[in-house]
């Protein structure tokens, strides 16, 4: 069983799609997981990435990232948890009021300490990387495929598919996603929704590679 972790919205899709085209995987050999590693014994072993199975943690910038999210719960009109279970009618409009907004969990499982959905994907990155997970940027895989899918497959253990060009997956069957684009975010952060954010991530941005 393969793992692909991420925070909600940064293209696990996307990512297990292209795997599968490139790397000899069975469709039931993959498995995404968007919870944090502390919480993720509270769905059963049967779902559990540790110890010693094959994993890797996606990473998307997290402008990116609250963007996706707060157009999916401005959609769906509810606000839900990290296993995607539905905890409450939303209750905001606004992006800005979306950044300040409460962080729900599964069964009452919280993070001390959290505040707000940057906050939470700050938390959330940092916390499968110090968990030693091998991570990867979604805009790599973007920009270019090749290298970074070859990063992956190796990482992964994995056979190469007869034929396999390393090209990334250009169309989920049964899935839609928004947009998929990088630098999206810069169509709804304001001068002050950005200065908040880097306030709370900026730091790990600049780890991770972002300007």
């Amino acid at each position: 069983m393969i793992w692909v972790i991420s925070h909600r919205r940064s293209g696990n899709h996307f990512v297990q799609y292209s795997i599968r085209q490139n790397f000899e995987v069975e469709l039931a050999g993959m498995r995404k997981n968007h919870s944090l590693p502390q919480n993720v014994a509270t769905v059963g072993d049967r779902y559990h990435p540790f110890p010693g199975k094959p994993r890797i943690y996606i990473v998307r910038d997290g402008r990116d990232v609250l963007t996706s999210c707060y157009y999916w719960h401005l959609k769906s009109g509810e606000v839900r948890d990290e296993w995607g279970w539905r905890m409450k009618e939303r209750d905001w409009e606004k992006f800005e009021e979306f950044l300040r907004s409460p962080i729900f969990m599964h069964n009452n499982v919280t993070v001390r300490g959290a505040k707000n959905p940057i906050w939470y994907w700050k938390h959330h990155v940092r916390s499968w990387i110090r968990a030693g997970v091998p991570w990867f940027r979604y805009e790599d895989l973007i920009n270019d495929e090749k290298k970074t899918l070859k990063r992956i497959g190796e990482t992964l253990g994995l056979k190469v598919r007869k034929g396999a060009k390393f090209e990334r997956f250009q169309k989920l069957v049964g899935f839609s996603p928004r947009k998929g684009i990088i630098g999206d975010w810069r169509n709804l952060f304001n001068v002050y929704d950005l200065k908040r954010f880097n306030g709370i991530a900026g730091d790990l941005m600049a780890e991770l590679g972002y300007e």
